[in-house]
């Protein structure tokens, strides 16, 4: 008699989502960098460009200019969405066990987990706001730390500062992780079907998924950086989103949304790839049965 197959428990997804949330930072934070300099500024001609005059100007260090709030926030938003995401398929059909894993597969469909991935990017969004703001004006503009940043912050905009962009923010991440989630079950399931194996499975749909989320976003991405990395008491609209969009379109047209897009996807694919291995690997430690999303 094969026992029943439980689904994670919380707590466990808690962790496991810490744990792969600080390495795809460690990761990736380097192509960030890339990135929301690509987006706010116009002195670089691609992503590479980007990469030669920073290191030439400030240093290799300085392409981890702003990594300790999102390497701080990682292990908490990470956690967030992994748990929401357990939490909201839960929700779709109340049960805690199945069967067998073709079960698991047959009885959540691919809109329940586009709809279940929204969910949890909607609520980490608010977890990672300050984090994101933080690590944007320190990409972007030049404070002697953290706390410098923080402080003048605070000071010019209230405790509301830094929650910036909050709004764009969100619909920018519900978008994209429904996407993201999505992509990574409907990737995985085909390649094993094809008789890969695990490991390479979950690298290869992680670097797909994560891809494909970014490259659905990335105008939304390109606003929320430009709010966020703006100086402080620059932006008093609440419409500020709205405006920033329009300036943009009127300035540097069109394909200024997807400045930096190079760099996304190469910080993208390296990232996810490794975020879903240590996700999946790091439950299996725990005892955790890993099934298909």
């Amino acid at each position: 008699f094969q026992q029943p197959i439980q689904m994670v428990k919380w707590y466990d997804e808690v962790i496991a989502g810490g744990v792969s949330g600080m390495t795809g930072v460690v990761v990736g934070h380097p192509f960030d960098t890339v990135k929301v300099l690509m987006q706010t500024n116009t002195i670089f001609k691609n992503p590479i460009d980007c990469f030669v005059k920073v290191i030439r100007r400030d240093g290799v260090r300085s392409l981890y200019n702003g990594i300790v709030p999102p390497l701080g926030f990682a292990t908490i938003a990470n956690a967030v969405c992994f748990f929401s995401y357990e939490f909201c398929l839960r929700a779709f059909f109340n049960k805690k066990s199945f069967e067998t894993e073709t079960e698991h597969r047959d009885q959540i469909s691919i809109g329940q987990v586009y709809i279940a991935g929204c969910c949890a990017g909607f609520l980490q969004s608010f977890v990672c706001v300050p984090a994101e703001v933080i690590k944007c004006k320190q990409q972007a503009g030049k404070y002697r730390n953290v706390f410098d940043c923080i402080g003048k912050v605070v000071r010019s905009e209230g405790v509301l500062g830094l929650y910036r962009g909050v709004w764009v923010m969100a619909s920018r991440d519900t978008l994209s992780y429904g996407v993201y989630f999505a992509s990574y079950r409907g990737a995985k399931d085909n390649l094993q079907k094809a008789g890969m194996q695990e490991l390479p499975s979950s690298v290869i749909s992680g670097a797909l998924a994560g891809s494909i989320a970014w490259a659905s976003i990335y105008p939304l991405d390109t606003i929320k950086s430009a709010v966020q990395a703006a100086p402080e008491g620059s932006l008093q609209s609440r419409y500020a989103s709205l405006s920033i969009a329009r300036d943009i379109l009127r300035r540097h047209g069109p394909a200024y949304f997807f400045r930096g897009f190079g760099a996304c996807i190469l910080r993208a694919a390296p990232v996810n790839a490794v975020i879903w291995p240590v996700y999946e690997e790091t439950l299996r430690l725990l005892g955790e049965t890993v099934l298909p999303f």
